[in-house]
């Protein structure tokens, strides 16, 4: 085997093995040559030389463990002859048995559990009875004469293999996905235990306190602060049940004797935070948090809509109070945590603000081909499907025409059936664009004035504040202080109310929440009255309007909002996590209706076919056309959207885009026109589960000419 190919797969595996830590310092100090001109072979004289200067150092530290890890791999046989049948499968009956002392691991097609599961249990042993040897080996030298020898241990393994010819082995053409069919070949699974208990070893001190995130030569040692034996046992204890997510090995730096109070509390606050464990995140809520100032159960939703958190810098810090910017994982969208604590010992977390922003630009991301575009999103969702993130449906288009199409998870999980491009999925808010297209519409027409107020046409509403002072331009830009209608009245009438004038009826004495015209404040009820009025002005009701007037003229033929106890083909079932945390039908949740607010039904298809018909001029001429998606009002988000009338307009990426989305339990949708491109996604989820796709697309989508 060439040298080029015993560095690759000798770096692949410690990256296999090591779920990262290590991987980092090799993949990088490889990189770091290229760029600097250096060869491979320089590269595996400076590996080598690494092997010899680390020995020399640092034998005293690493003999001990490494043979604590030799011997206790040897006593796997009876590990085997315990839980597997006998010495039939604890003792292998080829000759690189006699070759390999600790060969008394077999073939891994046993599967790894029970290997990972026996070595961890060694180093646990190891780790109590002697946790403060253990832990002064947590250095950069030690962790780097690990991860090199692991190197060359792999990497002299697979030589061997490959001159032996043992069962026709020929690795040079191994690629990732078949890696693993190479671990059925028994004198591999013989050979695998040394290094996998090494490998492991070497990531538990490359994770202790006091350990660099990275160990590569480009990062200085620092000395950790001491901690008592038991906390540190039980943070090896978290470890090993988190199985390749180190506790601090996403923080912003490791601790130090220099780092704040405030600095610590937070690296403890995230490791929490991104763990999987909610109960833990409660208890550490409770323990470390002041009175009344944590939030577990609104911070978890956070988690399971995030993913967790990613440091990317630390903008400000006092030792009372970090401020971090982060990086959600199951997105490009980028946050900020601010974090303060008490002056005084144990310095409880007396506040903590997660807040969404807006991309930064020196972490821009880089547009994509085409081809390389729905390539990448492929990928993404078949990601997102198998995790259970995302069921629905998705397509985008260019030029009109879908470039890419396919429907994912269950519409029906009761009875088993999936989501096409035919589903129908509930798209909440969506409902808003085909308002506004119908009320500019009737003003097109000269059937109603955007600057008239409500009273105008709703001759009879109860409130004369609303009926003066709000206009039509108002409600359409959420800015007539209108409000929204769910909360408790909705709860106790939500079957009740099955027309507008139901809603009306309920909420029409309410006054504005504020002086109409004088800022932005999203408002349902708003667009509720605008389905009143379309109602008024035409003398139909506003399905029947929107069925003559948008769908049929648009070619949509599968949105409406049918009653949710008529039978609806196609329709899915919503699945929310809200109230028990457990996915279940929002049965409960759904009104009577969809209304002109929201809550009707449509398709990816379909929607697509309304975008190509307002660009088309279908709908509305090219003057209303543009009056409906030109932004008027700046929204409170952290994207710099501008709200039209039922459209955002934003730039995202260097790309102008306009579209809406919408969202409630078990239901999200979003519909963006991006210049050339048309990105629709539907999901039969909680939010953001269709959002997080769109805004995927849009970050990459190609770079106009």
């Amino acid at each position: 085997m060439k040298p080029f190919k015993s560095v690759v797969l000798a770096t692949w595996l410690v990256e296999r093995l090591t779920f990262g830590p290590i991987k980092d310092a090799m993949v990088g100090d490889l990189l770091e040559e290229f760029e600097r001109g250096g060869s491979v072979r320089w590269y595996w004289r400076q590996v080598l030389a690494a092997i010899a200067v680390g020995a020399g150092r640092a034998a005293k530290e690493c003999v001990p463990p490494l043979m604590f890890a030799a011997g206790w791999s040897m006593l796997y046989p009876a590990w085997r002859f315990l839980f597997r049948g006998g010495w039939a499968h604890a003792v292998p009956h080829t000759w690189p048995g006699a070759a390999w002392p600790w060969s008394a691991m077999l073939e891994l097609s046993y599967g790894m559990a029970p290997a990972v599961t026996f070595v961890w249990v060694g180093l646990l042993a190891y780790m109590l009875a002697r946790g403060d040897v253990l832990y002064q080996l947590s250095g950069h030298r030690v962790v780097r004469s690990l991860s090199a020898s692991l190197t060359v241990l792999l990497t002299a393994t697979v030589w061997t293999l490959e001159h032996l010819k043992h069962h026709n082995v020929d690795l040079a053409w191994v690629r990732r996905e078949e890696f693993y069919s190479v671990f059925r070949v028994p004198v591999v699974g013989a050979v695998i235990s040394v290094p996998l208990a090494v490998s492991l070893l070497a990531a538990l001190l490359s994770t202790l306190p006091g350990a660099p995130p990275r160990v590569g030569r480009r990062w200085q040692l620092g000395r950790g602060r001491a901690l008592p034996r038991t906390m540190r046992a039980g943070q090896t204890l978290c470890l090993m049940l988190s199985v390749g997510m180190p506790a601090a090995a996403h923080a912003v730096q490791t601790a130090s004797p220099a780092a704040s109070p405030a600095r610590l509390e937070f690296e403890q606050w995230l490791a929490a935070f991104d763990g999987n464990d909610r109960e833990a995140y409660r208890q550490f809520i409770e323990k470390n948090f002041s009175s009344g100032a944590g939030r577990p159960d609104q911070d978890w939703r956070v988690r399971e809509n995030t993913g967790g958190f990613d440091v990317k810098k630390v903008t400000e810090e006092s030792p009372t109070k970090i401020t971090v910017l982060m990086k959600e994982r199951n997105s490009d969208m980028f946050g900020q945590v601010i974090l303060e604590v008490e002056a005084a010992e144990p310095h409880h977390i007396v506040r903590m603000d997660m807040r969404p922003m807006g991309h930064p630009p020196e972490f821009a991301i880089e547009h994509l081909s085409e081809a390389e575009l729905i390539a990448g999103l492929r990928k993404q969702m078949d990601e997102k499907a198998a995790q259970g993130q995302f069921a629905g449906a998705v397509l985008v288009a260019k030029d009109g025409k879908p470039v890419f199409e396919q429907g994912y998870g269950l519409a029906d999980r009761e009875d088993h059936i999936p989501n096409t491009l035919k589903t129908r999925f509930r798209n909440g808010s969506m409902n808003k664009m085909f308002t506004a297209v119908a009320t500019l519409q009737l003003a097109q027409a000269g059937k109603l004035k955007l600057d008239a107020p409500v009273g105008k046409y709703l001759t009879d509403y109860p409130n004369k504040d609303v009926a003066t002072k709000v206009t039509i331009n108002q409600l359409l830009t959420h800015t007539g202080g209108t409000g929204d209608f769910f909360g408790p009245e909705f709860d106790q009438h939500q079957l009740e109310l099955r027309t507008h004038a139901d809603y009306v009826k309920l909420f029409g004495n309410r006054p504005p929440k504020f002086e109409p015209g004088s800022r932005f404040e999203y408002s349902n009820y708003g667009f509720l009255l605008l389905g009143n009025i379309i109602e008024k002005v035409t003398g139909e009701s506003y399905y029947d309007y929107l069925r003559k007037h948008v769908y049929e003229p648009a070619g949509m033929t599968s949105t409406g909002s049918q009653p949710e106890d008529e039978k609806v083909a196609d329709r899915s079932v919503g699945y929310t996590k809200i109230g028990t945390g457990e996915l279940h039908p929002n049965t409960d949740t759904l009104p009577y209706r969809g209304t002109s607010a929201g809550g009707g039904y449509t398709t990816v298809g379909d929607l697509l076919a309304f975008a190509n018909a307002l660009e088309t001029h279908k709908l509305l001429d090219a003057h209303y056309t543009e009056l409906l998606t030109t932004g008027k009002v700046d929204t409170p988000g952290p994207g710099g959207a501008r709200y039209a009338y039922g459209f955002e307009e934003m730039t995202v990426n260097g790309t102008k885009c306009v579209g809406h989305g919408g969202g409630a339990p078990g239901m999200n949708g979003e519909l963006e026109m991006c210049g050339d491109y048309t990105v629709v996604a539907l999901a039969n989820l909680d939010p953001p589960a269709a959002m997080r796709v769109v805004e995927w697309v849009m970050f990459r989508l190609p770079q106009a000419k």
